[in-house]
């Protein structure tokens, strides 16, 4: 039994959005073997990356909110059927991940994109973000599927980043202003 990945270009050309083969094709290896380490034997995943126009289309079109968000997951999956083939569509955001890839300091929009891919798949296996406990556990997952695949953390790796990012932008902040002061010392300054 095998599980078949799809990733789609945007529907509508005129709101394309680059994503290289290359990267395509990494997205959809890795999001392969995430489902089968979360357990899931077959079926269809189909996944569309889409820019942020087409996401504020489908967030409104779907949920009512003419906002953006990363990722949208419509499960099929015929759930009165035990043990039946995943079925979903996930429609993620490739201009959201590369702003959250830069927020958070890991530089690698695919590793983001994957993260929103692995996020979906979780949901239509049973994981729950409702609450804190449960949004908790979900990201714990995802970070262990990531590790998995011999890819580094990224949802749990954030809170460690930002304090370390944190402490270094304060250090370097004292640094400038420390050295300011020691300049401007010769130039009529009182100290």
């Amino acid at each position: 039994m095998s599980i078949h990945i799809e990733l789609l270009p945007p529907i509508d050309r005129r709101t394309s959005l680059a994503v290289p083969s290359k990267m395509r094709r990494w997205i959809s290896s890795r999001a392969a073997t995430a489902a089968r380490l979360a357990g899931v034997t077959s079926g269809n995943w189909v996944i569309h990356l889409v820019n942020d126009q087409r996401m504020i289309h489908y967030h409104q079109l779907t949920m009512n909110l003419a906002t953006i968000t990363d990722v949208l997951t419509f499960n099929y999956t015929d759930t009165h059927i035990p043990n039946a083939p995943l079925d979903i569509e996930t429609i993620i955001c490739a201009d959201e991940a590369q702003r959250q890839a830069v927020v958070h300091h890991h530089m690698l929009p695919k590793l983001e994109i994957l993260l929103y891919a692995i996020h979906s798949l979780l949901h239509c296996v049973g994981y729950d973000d409702s609450t804190y406990a449960k949004a908790r556990r979900m990201h714990r997952k995802e970070d262990a599927l990531l590790r998995q695949m011999a890819l580094p953390p990224v949802y749990f790796a954030r809170d460690s980043r930002a304090v370390r990012s944190h402490a270094s932008h304060k250090a370097q902040a004292a640094a400038k202003a420390s050295s300011k002061r020691k300049k401007t010392r010769g130039k009529g300054s009182r100290r």
